[in-house]
């Protein structure tokens, strides 16, 4: 049966690669997830690291076990890429997205952002929440 099974991965992996595909059935989709995480992950995580790694980062890279808080390991991440406290990261119990205000980054900042995103996966991070920097809708309605 194992062997089914990994033939089976691989052939859907295979069939939906580099795409990621939605599926209506709920099953199916938890299933396709766990398996994209299960082949996505050790990818993600190592192009992290070498991105890191290239920008001479890695060795500095915060250790989340090293932290009694989320909160204070985001701190770190942000500090090793250039940002100031809260300045780019909000954390929500164990959650951690990433948030660029509005108006508080300039262009310069991306390279930054790309450090954050590489930290945070190269650390293990399994779910990073990414909230957009556009500004808020104003509605009509009153």
């Amino acid at each position: 049966m194992a062997d089914f099974c990994a033939a089976v991965d691989k052939c859907v992996w295979d069939a939906t690669w580099p795409e990621f595909v939605q599926f209506e059935d709920k099953q199916l989709q938890e299933d396709y997830e766990e398996l994209s995480s299960r082949r996505f992950a050790p990818i993600a995580i190592e192009s992290a690291k070498e991105s890191l790694r290239n920008s001479g980062l890695l060795e500095r890279l915060p250790n989340r076990a090293n932290f009694t808080s989320t909160a204070e390991f985001a701190i770190a991440i942000e500090h090793l890429c250039g940002f100031a406290t809260n300045q780019i990261l909000e954390v929500n119990g164990d959650e951690i997205s990433m948030v660029p205000h509005h108006g508080s980054l300039s262009d310069s900042d991306f390279e930054g952002i790309g450090c954050v995103f590489s930290a945070l996966t190269a650390s293990g991070e399994g779910k990073i929440g990414i909230i957009g920097n556009g500004a808020p809708a104003i509605s009509d309605e009153k």
